[in-house]
């Protein structure tokens, strides 16, 4: 023991051990509250929480403390509504806000912690989507509801909102035209009218949304409407297997270009190997998997930049993804990290860069907290992972460069 520790309370003495058992035994609210907020080894901080009976001081640790683990230990314990809401409105991670968010039962706070979400966008490999989904059960703005139907970045998120929808015509709009064929699925599940499923398994490209709209319809009419659909896409069905079976060009590059169903297109499209064909059907095809097939296949480097990087909004994301993937530019991929633009894409550019000085300046200038954790996970310097856990500004990337530092432990 220092010399100097006989003549301090054992809370203040030098030993981080010594100090915790100290604090475990501590009864003063006000020697607590230091402790919790001052104390430079967070196990310490954690002892002083448990400890801690005042809610709103719980609400400053939980706020301000630098250690995840220290914040947890404070949210666990908070019960008042208002320092919930104090803590739900202003803390900075999503992790500390859907606690609290959790906890709280007005919904008033859901709905505007919901709303404040927007700010602190979903993450690849958070947790935490059942809280949100847990929030989304209880909005009863039906405004923000229909919002987060539409624009969730996350799917299960999504697919709660969507189960919560009245609006027949929302719930059509997204499974008639949402990108993602499970989210189309989950809103077809949603609607009864019986004109509006028979439209949807008469137009969609998806045998996954048009037999949930078939299990749907009960209207004997349509059914028996429907059976002549059934029968084209069998046709359909055959067409494709001739496809795969023929080797001749020209059937190859009309079927392509003008069958009417888009799944005998992508089939003959696999096997065309004429460029300005393809390149031809990369942009002018109406199903975006028709065209992302067609890029699939083309090789021209000046082609596949252009299409990765034009700034048109026609241009399905995908499509520019696929493109994207075919790229061997180390140069150009670089600079598609660099500049504006949707984070998806950047991410799959970031994904192909293989310049190990790159990827470190990314992980350690770039502005976009994604695109830096990106880049962590890729790093192999455990001085530049240690530099990024002690420094970086955001809490995401530190825990990503702990993480890999783990690994490569």
């Amino acid at each position: 023991m220092n010399f100097r520790d006989l003549f301090k309370p054992g809370w203040k003495r030098s030993d981080p051990t010594s100090r915790e058992a100290a604090v475990r035994r501590l009864k003063d609210p006000d020697a607590l509250k230091e402790v919790s907020q001052s104390d430079l080894d967070p196990v310490v901080r954690v002892a002083a929480v448990s400890r801690i009976g005042d809610d709103q001081v719980l609400a400053a640790v939980a706020l301000r403390d630098k250690n995840a683990r220290v914040r947890w230990a404070a949210l666990k314990r908070i019960e008042d509504p208002d320092a919930l809401s104090l803590v739900g409105a202003e803390a900075e991670d999503w992790f500390a806000r859907s606690i609290a968010l959790m906890k709280l039962r007005n919904r008033d706070t859901y709905n505007h912690l919901l709303e404040e979400e927007k700010k602190y966008p979903y993450k690849e490999g958070d947790t935490d989507y059942w809280i949100r989904s847990a929030a989304v059960e209880k909005v009863d703005n039906v405004d923000l509801l229909k919002e987060i139907a539409r624009t969730s970045d996350d799917l299960i998120v999504r697919k709660t909102a969507i189960k919560r929808l009245k609006d027949v015509e929302l719930l059509v709009q997204i499974a008639r035209l949402d990108p993602s064929e499970e989210i189309r699925v989950c809103a077809v599940r949603e609607i009864e009218d019986q004109e509006h499923l028979a439209r949807i398994a008469k137009e969609t490209d998806s045998w996954e949304v048009r037999k949930a709209a078939l299990r749907r319809i009960r209207n004997q009419a349509l059914l028996d409407e429907m059976d002549k659909t059934e029968k084209e896409l069998m046709n359909a069905e055959l067409r494709k297997a001739t496809v795969a079976k023929t080797d001749d060009v020209e059937v190859l590059e009309e079927v392509a270009q003008s069958d009417e169903r888009w799944e005998v297109r992508r089939a003959a499209v696999s096997k065309i190997q004429d460029e300005e064909v393809l390149k031809k059907i990369a942009i002018t095809d109406e199903n975006w998997e028709v065209r992302k097939g067609a890029v699939q296949a083309i090789n021209d480097p000046e082609y596949l930049a252009k299409l990765a990087t034009v700034d048109d909004e026609s241009v399905h994301p995908e499509v520019r993804k696929a493109a994207l993937e075919r790229i061997k530019d180390e140069e150009l991929l670089q600079k598609i990290v660099w500049r504006e633009g949707e984070k998806d894409i950047r991410t799959v550019a970031l994904a192909r860069v293989t310049d190990p000085t790159f990827l470190q300046r990314i992980a350690t200038q770039h502005t976009d907290e994604w695109l830096r954790s990106v880049a962590v996970r890729r790093l192999d310097s455990r001085e530049l992972l240690s530099q990024i856990v002690s420094q970086d500004e955001s809490e995401w990337v530190r825990t990503t460069a702990q993480e890999r530092l783990n690994l490569l432990a």
